[in-house]
């Protein structure tokens, strides 16, 4: 088992889960700071960034049924997470939840996955950077070394910050996340103010197939990855069992308005432009710019990009060494990874461990060959493996542990159903048809890393013996 350092006594959690929370501080954050973590692992300008354009690229103008989908889906799968939150804190997130409810072999398997789902996700925001930072230097290129200065400059900015207190990250992630998102709309209404806004090939979703609705989905479904890492902050939170049910819902609703409404306005407003919207080549905010005539708000929304990207990046940290802190408390993973800071009350060892392995596969691709686009698409892809497991383990484990506790009630079984039916739809999207190389390799290097945590696994359980212990909860 893990051996965990003795904290200062106001850092102690004396609640839920007290060997995850041993180390953390306790009560510091309030229901908006616990939104935040939410809302910049969603990093909600992201979309209207880069990923609208990639849905795009398979659902045309079906994009914003296909934000509506994935919007309806999570809202159910935060319906099943509801079932955990209400009733227990604790900072192993969706790990600890899976494990109360299936046992600690599938909560192995979903902790597993979400620690490859942020750090991917990490990698494919931090790496975006890079042509919005060109953009703002009027499409400077930089020279590779450049490149590789600037990941170590962003994500060492980043663990700089989850080193020295959570409270510090979750202000500032959504000041910069909410200034981002004002910019962007009052560009969409500009835009609009040019363009006029047409939506007759939209609402009739002209051209739109089923294979495209599935394709669009993988990507839709990646825009809103992260809108539970609320839930990793059980031990930090004030009133947990309330502030975070609640941020996970709202940070859901709040992407999904602004997703369907960006949707809306750039699927229109790119139909009469001189590149299309899916143009990899593309670099969308500053082409809304354009459009607008508003070569002010493309610097500030540019700026505003790379501010997002960073507060994502950021997130990712956070969520990601509060799972690893809790899984190596349990005495799944490595013993130093539990251990927290004595001043900072910070998983310090984790989010170290997790800015390194960052900084190395982007600055290792990057020096491969691997274009910025393709880097962020396959990360963002594998990551999203990660996270649609997660979630329908979460909602096999919500009805599971209703059952168990006689709460079951049709509501819960509708909603883990239903939203397992949507995750499944972008599951079946992401390998039918075959994804052609270099993504041909995703989904096997997915299943390659899952086995290999799984025999890991075995092969120390039967080593060492059972050493799981997670608390039920009070």
């Amino acid at each position: 088992m893990a051996t965990i350092e003795a904290p200062a006594a106001d850092h102690l959690d004396l609640g839920d889960h007290n060997h995850h929370a041993v180390g953390l501080r306790r009560d510091a954050l309030s229901f908006t700071e616990t939104l935040a973590q939410s809302i910049a692992n969603i990093a909600p300008t992201l979309t209207p960034a880069v990923n609208l354009q990639l849905v795009f690229g398979s659902s045309g103008n079906g994009t914003w049924f296909t934000y509506l989908l994935a919007t309806l889906g999570l809202l159910l799968i935060g319906v099943c997470i509801k079932q955990f939150a209400r009733k227990t804190s604790t900072p192993g997130a969706l790990y600890s939840y899976v494990s109360m409810s299936l046992g600690p072999t599938a909560g192995f398997i979903t902790g597993w996955a979400l620690i490859l789902a942020y750090l991917a996700t990490g990698i494919a925001v931090a790496s975006y950077t890079v042509p919005y930072a060109q953009t703002l230097l009027h499409n400077m290129h930089f020279a590779v070394p450049v490149v590789v200065m600037f990941f170590a400059l962003v994500v060492g900015l980043v663990w700089l910050i989850a080193y020295k207190d959570v409270r510090i990250s979750a202000k500032m992630m959504l000041g910069l996340e909410g200034v981002s998102i004002t910019l962007i709309l009052i560009l969409g209404a500009a835009m609009i103010a040019h363009t006029g806004l047409h939506l007759g090939s939209q609402l009739s979703l002209k051209g739109m197939t089923l294979n495209g609705l599935q394709g669009g989905m993988v990507l839709g479904i990646f825009s809103f990855v992260g809108f539970e890492s609320a839930t990793a902050l059980g031990a930090e939170a004030k009133n947990p069992r309330r502030s975070i049910p609640r941020a996970v819902f709202m940070s859901t609703a709040i992407a999904g308005a602004f997703f369907i409404l960006m949707s809306l306005i750039m699927v229109s407003a790119f139909s009469g432009y001189k590149t299309h919207l899916d143009d990899p080549n593309l670099v969308a905010l500053s082409a809304m710019a354009e459009i607008a005539h508003a070569p002010v708000l493309g610097v500030l929304v540019s700026f505003g990009a790379i501010i997002s990207l960073f507060a994502c990046t950021l997130a990712c940290v956070t969520a990601t060494s509060r799972i690893l802190l809790s899984m190596s408390r349990d005495g799944l993973i490595h013993a130093h990874l539990g251990k927290s800071h004595r001043t900072n009350a910070t998983p310090h060892v984790a989010a170290t461990a997790c800015a390194l392995l960052m900084f190395a596969v982007l600055a290792g691709l990057f020096l491969k060959g691997f274009a910025i686009l393709d880097i962020y698409n396959m990360n963002g892809t594998i990551a999203t493996y990660g996270f649609l497991l997660a979630y329908v383990l979460i909602a096999v484990g919500s009805v599971v542990s209703a059952s168990r506790d006689k709460t079951l009630s049709p509501w819960l079984i509708f909603s883990a159903v239903v939203g397992t039916l949507f995750m499944g739809l972008a599951i079946k999207g992401s390998i039918s048809p075959w994804p052609a190389a270099p993504d041909n390799y995703l989904p096997e290097i997915f299943g390659v890393y899952m086995v290999l945590g799984l025999i890991w696994m075995f092969v120390d359980r039967q080593r060492s013996g059972p050493k799981f212990r997670l608390s039920s909860g009070n």
